[in-house]
């Protein structure tokens, strides 16, 4: 899963403007989403992982042909017609003219962004570490509590999207300053506690923002 959530990040994602259909090698696939180093697919029949093949697909009346690389694959819970489970996959591509037409398809609008992808997964992350920090509240917390990989990808995810957006970031810390445990706290750490919802401790994200996972 850690997997899937970095490579998602690493560009922007679109997805087609209705079903679209492809192929991986002999494999007849869905494509769920596209971005310029790859695509999501959803098929029948299992895939090895690491397995190098053609991709096809066309999108009106593009058609585009490149090869790619199964990064990971994991039974999906989207159903076919006939009610079996399907194989999700994330195919990595790495062909600078796929990249490029990825870009000429966006900006045509054949594809549209899927701007809300990480939105979603860090409110599901959030919900999953309140639920954590609630079933352990009683517990006696240590001096230098290991912060989790959902910290770590929430703190991250936080930081980098408040870097872009400075206007944003100020309106959170104007929401959250005058908290008291917010007193004598960096405003960019502020900011990214707001943004998660007050969910993990400042001093956690502190040691982030300081030395990483520390």
């Amino acid at each position: 899963m850690a997997i899937e959530v970095k490579e998602l990040r690493s560009a922007e994602r679109y997805v087609p403007d209705g079903s679209l259909s492809g192929s991986f090698g002999s494999a007849e696939v869905s494509i769920m989403n596209l971005s310029a180093g790859g695509l999501q697919i959803l098929y029948p029949l299992p895939l090895r992982i690491g397995s190098a093949s053609r991709v096809w697909f066309r999108v009106r009346d593009v058609g585009v042909t490149t090869q790619g690389r199964i990064l990971w694959s994991h039974l999906s819970k989207t159903q076919d017609t006939s009610g079996k489970m399907q194989y999700k996959s994330g195919i990595k591509v790495e062909d600078p003219a796929y990249a490029e037409v990825i870009a000429r398809l966006a900006s045509n609008d054949y594809i549209k962004l899927d701007g809300d992808t990480m939105e979603r997964k860090k409110k599901r992350l959030i919900e999953k570490e309140k639920e954590r920090s609630g079933k352990h509240l009683l517990k006696v917390v240590p001096a230098e509590p290991t912060i989790s990989p959902e910290q770590l990808l929430l703190i991250e995810h936080a930081r980098e999207r408040l870097k872009a957006n400075p206007a944003i970031a100020a309106r959170l810390y104007e929401q959250a300053r005058t908290a008291e445990a917010a007193n004598g706290v960096r405003t960019d750490i502020v900011a990214v506690w707001e943004y998660l919802e007050r969910s993990i401790a400042l001093p956690t994200i502190t040691r982030v923002f300081e030395h990483g996972k520390g």
